[in-house]
């Protein structure tokens, strides 16, 4: 009656996959249509009629049965590799068998013959015509192109719950939205998934510093080793590096994919796929204080690109945060006073802060000199804490201050807890604001802020003691 070829994707060369694809329709088939299969799933290799030939099946299903007649259709579904296309192709034939009822009584008490037995010819085509559209009226619910693009789904989030690791994801997200792009699925009925595909441009929300410092091996290093801080899964699998992460939104579960451009170096490839289970998305709806209506499907690929913006952004101040952190810190070297100004500014503005003179109020009164009077020069001081074993460096260099022209600004490293004390001097000498900087919140680093402290307490009350040593 007919002949159906569909194409599996060409990513898919690997048996097992055809197999899985195999097993994910035919399964469906005879659960969901009332179809019943005839022979085993998979074909042991001394039985296969063709080399080519991976799995097959056969399936059944009576269309008319009555007392007189019956009309079964016959489905033979089978995987097979086409050396034309390099690739898995799925093929479905259909036959129809007819049968009539005969009698096995003697022939001489039979009864006469009646109208039906003798139907004319143009009432048997007739009849024919009805049971062969019946069946390929059937056949066209069972929506072989549709399957293809559901079984891709489904793999799709097993790959972004990191339940299936042999697969190329990137390779199968392409593929899928090359061939099934979003005007074709909009066509084809019964999809219980939808892809979309977008590109996001790192220039388009990223700038100066935060842009420069924001390389395509950075960001992917540091996602792999955070993921778990973001929510992110690395579903790569067999191929390039690839993360995904979920949302809801418009009531509808999402996976966005997000991976490297091919082509463009500061650019993302991002892919959103929405979950439907039948479910509509192609309709329109309208938020409050909005006079426009918007396709379901359109809100759901904004709401992800704002979180995958959202997030990359985040990453990269991290990024920066932390190439800040190493270059004034373990990885320092010389830099010009504007470079220098412009770059410390900046890790101000990362980090977090802890006022040491408010902290403990006996520090303060020492950093004040209001306590003993010792009248310490705390210029000196500083800069001898290059030669301490407990610190790396410290940076010397004059900020212009619209209240004060002549400020003094030390910025001392401290190595073994990686954490930077940031003094203040005025033209007198005296210390007019003495902090900490810690890469995390004092919550978190209490322990870390008391060791800092207490090193540098002992540095100072050494130093005092020298400078008393060497005056006697």
């Amino acid at each position: 009656l007919k002949t159906v070829l569909v194409e599996q994707l060409r990513c898919d060369r690997e048996e097992s996959a055809a197999n899985a694809l195999f097993d994910f329709v035919t399964k469906r088939w005879y659960t969901r249509n009332n179809i019943v299969p005839m022979g085993d799933a998979a074909c042991k290799p001394g039985q296969k009629k063709e080399p080519s030939v991976l799995c097959m099946m056969y399936f059944k299903k009576d269309l008319v049965a009555n007392s007189s007649r019956r009309s079964t259709l016959v489905m033979e579904f089978h995987v097979s590799w086409n050396y034309f296309t390099e690739s898995f192709v799925f093929t479905c034939k259909l036959w129809i068998v007819s049968s009539t009822e005969k009698s096995n009584k003697a022939s001489s008490s039979t009864p006469l013959p009646t109208a039906r037995q003798f139907m004319s010819f143009g009432s048997v085509e007739r009849e024919c015509g009805l049971t062969d559209a019946a069946a390929l009226d059937f056949f066209n619910k069972l929506h072989l192109e549709s399957e293809v693009f559901n079984f891709s789904g489904f793999r799709l989030v097993q790959a972004a719950r990191k339940r299936c690791i042999n697969i190329n994801t990137l390779s199968l997200l392409r593929d899928i939205i090359v061939r099934f792009h979003w005007n074709k699925q909009e066509l084809l009925p019964c999809l219980e998934y939808r892809l979309q595909r977008k590109y996001l441009s790192l220039e388009s929300f990223l700038k100066g510093p935060l842009l420069i410092s924001s390389r395509k091996e950075s960001i992917i290093e540091f996602l792999t080793n955070n993921c778990n801080d973001y929510n992110l899964v690395e579903c790569s699998g067999s191929g390039a590096k690839c993360f995904s992460g979920r949302l809801t939104t418009e009531g509808f579960p999402v996976y966005y994919f997000i991976a490297w451009h091919e082509s463009m170096q500061s650019s993302l490839d991002i892919f959103v796929l929405i979950v439907t289970k039948g479910r509509f998305v192609d309709a329109h709806i309208t938020k409050e204080g909005s006079p426009f209506a918007e396709q379901i499907a359109d809100v759901i690929l904004y709401s992800s690109m704002i979180e995958v913006q959202a997030l990359i952004t985040k990453a990269c101040k991290e990024i920066r945060k932390q190439h800040l952190w190493d270059i004034l810190g373990k990885q320092y070297s010389f830099q010009s006073a504007t470079n220098l100004s412009r770059t410390i500014n900046e890790l101000r503005d990362v980090s977090h802060h802890v006022d040491i003179m408010s902290l403990n109020t006996r520090i303060g009164k020492i950093l004040s000199d209001k306590l003993y009077d010792f009248r310490i020069p705390w210029r000196e001081v500083l800069l001898s804490t290059r030669n301490s074993k407990s610190f790396m460096h410290c940076i010397d260099f004059s900020l212009v201050d619209p209240r004060n022209y002549n400020i003094s600004n030390y910025i001392i490293f401290c190595g073994e807890h990686d954490a930077f004390l940031d003094f203040r001097l005025n033209e007198s000498d005296e210390i007019i604001e003495a902090e900490l900087l810690i890469y995390h919140g004092i919550s978190a680093q209490e322990y870390l802020v008391k060791n800092v402290i207490n090193d540098f307490t002992t540095f100072l009350l050494q130093w005092i003691w020298n400078d008393t040593q060497a005056g006697l």
